[in-house]
């Protein structure tokens, strides 16, 4: 009858620390997902402000970019710029917007 009582005390044990882990799994969980949502939010801000810092310089620039096509590679999110610079080469030929070409990663 004690081993009995030993099983079952052991069990019981077993059972606390797994739901303790459980418990501990989940808070880890959810704080990974915050800090993951918070930075996907300031990933988000700081793209908004880097495209309008973009625009204000070659507006200021008056460099003759295409607009429409940097209009069309800045609304792209969640990629890399390089791949979606159009093939014109009057858009990269322009000495005022070489210092951006450079791949900005979401």
């Amino acid at each position: 009858m004690t081993l009995h009582l030993k099983f079952l005390k052991r069990t019981e044990e077993i059972a606390k620390i797994e739901k303790k882990h459980v418990d501990e799994l989940k808070l880890l969980n959810d704080k990974v997902e915050e800090i993951e949502a918070k930075h996907k939010q300031e990933m988000s801000s700081m793209e908004q402000k880097f495209q309008i810092l973009i625009r204000n310089v070659i507006n200021q620039n008056n460099s003759g970019v295409d607009m429409e096509a940097l209009a069309t590679m800045l609304s792209i999110s969640g990629t890399s710029t390089s791949t979606h610079v159009p093939n014109n080469n009057k858009f990269l030929s322009s000495s005022k917007l070489s210092i951006f070409c450079f791949s900005i990663q979401a």
